[in-house]
C-alpha cells in the first residue's frame, strides 16, 4: 500500500488522470471517434447487426470500413448501461483498466519487483502523445491495446511455466482465440503479435515446445480465419466487401494522408523521443557514476531475449503500416507497449539507476506534499471536464438549437462541401437519427457558415439562433 501511494505513485496516477481520463470526459471527439460511437449506437438500437454495420441511412448505411467486433461491443455495453455521455465514456474508462490489469500481470512475469517497473513503464507510455491522445478519442485502438497486452501474457506466462503438452495446449488455442479477437477488432494489422511464437522459436532455446505452439497457434488461427472469411457467409460478405473498400484502395492509395512512406516511421520516432532521451541520460549517468561503458550498456540488448522478442514485435506491429500512404499516428498505439516494455528490459540497469534515484526523493516531505497537491488539482480537472469542449463546441450548439425544428427521422439538404463532416452527422443521427444528403430536394437544408457555400433557390432561414449552422425550410415543398 504505502508503494501505491508513494509520491512517484501518486505522480503516475495523477498523470493518468490528466493526460488520458480528463480529456476523455471532456466534450467533442475525432472523427473517427464521432463515426464509430455512431455505429456502435447503431448496433445498440438494433438498426444493424454484427457483420452488417451501418452509420446513417444515407451515409455508409451498410459500413464496411472496419471489423465488427468493437462496435458490437461498444454497442451491447451502451445496450445495458444506457446511451448516456457517461456511459459512453465508461466503457473506454474500462478498456483502460482492463490494459492495467494485463500490463500489471505482465510486469510480474517480466520483473522483479514488479509494482515500480510497472510504474515505469506506466509513465513512459504516458510520455507517448499519441497513445494518451488514442484513449482519449474512443478510436478503436482502445480494445486493440488492451486485446494485444492480453496475447502476450499468455504467451510469456506459458514461456515461464513447465512445458506440459495440455498447458502447451491451453495457452497456444487461448493465445489464438486472442488473436482472432483482434482481427475481428481491427483487421489483419493488428495481428501483429501472431510474430511472437515464430520469433520466440529462434531466439529461445526450448525449440521442440516453442514448434509445437507455433503448428497449434497458426493452424488454428488459419482454420478460424477460412472459415469465418471463405465459409461463413456474414464474415465473407463482409470481408469480400472490406477488402475492396478498406484493403485494395489503402494499397491504391485512396484516402491517403502524407506523401511519403517514411512518414509513419518519422512519427514513430518522434513519438518515442521522450522515453529514447530518458534512457541516453540514465545511460552517460550510469557511465559517470559507475564507469559502465556504453557499449557494455548496448551490448545487453542482444542478450537480453525478452527484450528482443518485445521490441521485434513492436517493429512487425508499426514498421508494415508504411506500405500505404494512409498514415495516422495512432495506427501506431498498440505497438508503443511493447517497445516500452521491451527498451525497459533492454536497459534494465539504467531504470534500476533511475528508481534509487526515484526512492531516494519520495522520502522527503516535499515530494509528498507536492503529490498531494497533484493529485486534488488532478482529480479537481477531471470533475470540471465534462463542461470542457476539446472540439466542435459550436456544433453541438446548434444542434441542439435546431433539433425541435426538425422531424425525427427526417433527412436534410447540405452542400457537398458539408459532406465529410462526420461529427455533424453523428451527432444528428444520435439526437433524432436525422440523415443528410447532398441534394436541395428535402424540406430542409442545413448551412455551414464556414463554407460560405450560396443558399439554394426557395430556402427561407429559420429563425433560430445559432454560431457556425443556419436550418432554411423549402418554400416550395411547404406551400404545397
Amino acid at each position: 500500500m504505502r508503494r501505491l501511494l508513494s509520491p512517484s505513485a501518486l505522480l503516475v496516477w495523477s498523470a493518468c488522470v490528466v493526460l488520458i481520463i480528463a480529456p476523455l470526459f471532456q466534450q467533442g471527439l475525432f472523427t473517427d471517434g464521432c463515426l464509430y460511437r455512431t455505429v456502435a449506437f447503431n448496433f445498440s438500437e438494433n438498426q444493424s447487426s454484427f457483420w452488417y454495420m451501418k452509420f446513417t441511412n444515407i451515409n455508409m448505411p451498410q459500413f464496411f470500413e472496419q471489423p465488427p467486433l468493437f462496435f458490437a461491443m461498444y454497442g451491447v455495453w451502451l445496450k445495458g448501461f444506457g446511451l448516456s455521455f457517461l456511459s459512453e465514456k465508461l466503457f473506454t474508462l474500462t478498456l483502460f483498466v482492463l490494459f492495467l490489469v494485463v500490463l500489471y500481470k505482465l510486469s510480474q512475469l517480466l520483473f522483479k519487483p514488479a509494482l515500480p517497473f510497472f510504474y515505469v513503464v506506466l509513465f513512459l507510455l504516458l510520455s507517448v502523445q499519441v497513445w494518451c491522445w488514442t484513449f482519449a478519442n474512443q478510436v478503436i485502438e482502445t480494445l486493440v491495446v488492451p486485446l494485444s497486452v492480453l496475447g502476450v501474457y499468455v504467451f510469456i506466462l506459458w514461456q515461464k511455466k513447465p512445458k506440459r503438452l495440455y498447458s502447451t495446449l491451453l495457452a497456444a488455442f487461448s493465445f489464438t482465440f486472442v488473436s482472432y479477437t483482434l482481427f475481428l477488432t481491427k483487421g489483419f494489422q493488428s495481428v501483429f503479435i501472431a510474430c511472437l511464437p515464430l520469433v520466440a522459436l529462434i531466439l529461445f532455446p526450448n525449440r521442440k515446445q516453442n514448434l509445437l505452439f507455433c503448428m497449434v497457434t497458426y493452424l488454428s488461427l488459419a482454420a478460424l480465419l477460412v472459415y469465418t472469411l471463405l465459409i461463413h457467409s456474414g464474415g465473407s460478405y463482409w470481408f469480400n466487401t472490406y477488402m475492396h473498400k478498406r484493403l485494395l484502395a489503402s494499397l491504391n492509395q485512396v484516402g491517403a494522408t502524407t506523401q511519403s512512406h517514411f512518414d509513419i516511421i518519422f512519427r514513430l520516432f518522434t513519438e518515442l523521443i521522450g522515453p529514447i532521451l530518458l534512457v541516453l541520460v540514465l545511460s552517460l549517468f550510469l557511465t559517470k557514476k559507475w564507469q559502465y561503458p556504453l557499449s557494455l550498456q548496448f551490448k545487453r540488448l542482444r542478450k537480453t531475449q525478452y527484450a528482443m522478442l518485445f521490441l521485434i514485435t513492436a517493429l512487425v506491429g508499426s514498421l508494415p503500416f508504411a506500405i500505404t500512404l494512409e498514415q495516422r499516428g495512432f495506427y501506431l498505439s498498440p505497438s508503443f507497449s511493447f517497445f516500452i516494455i521491451g527498451g525497459v528490459l533492454a536497459f534494465k540497469p539504467q531504470f534500476v539507476l533511475g528508481l534509487k534515484i526515484i526512492q531516494k526523493v519520495d522520502t522527503t516531505q516535499i515530494a509528498r506534499y507536492c503529490s498531494y497537491v497533484l493529485v486534488i488539482a488532478a482529480l479537481v480537472y477531471w470533475c470540471c471536464s465534462p463542461s470542457f469542449y476539446r472540439r466542435d463546441e459550436g456544433l453541438y450548439n446548434d444542434v441542439n438549437v435546431l433539433l425541435p425544428f426538425l422531424p425525427q427521422g427526417d433527412t436534410l439538404s447540405i452542400h457537398a462541401l458539408t459532406w465529410n463532416d462526420i461529427a455533424l452527422q453523428s451527432a444528428l443521427y444520435q439526437k433524432q437519427k436525422i440523415s443528410l444528403e447532398c441534394d436541395t430536394t428535402h424540406r430542409y437544408y442545413l448551412h455551414d457558415k464556414a463554407n460560405n457555400a450560396p443558399i439554394p433557390f426557395g430556402f427561407v432561414k429559420v429563425n433560430a439562433v445559432t454560431q457556425q449552422f443556419e436550418l432554411y425550410y423549402n418554400t416550395t415543398l411547404f406551400l404545397r
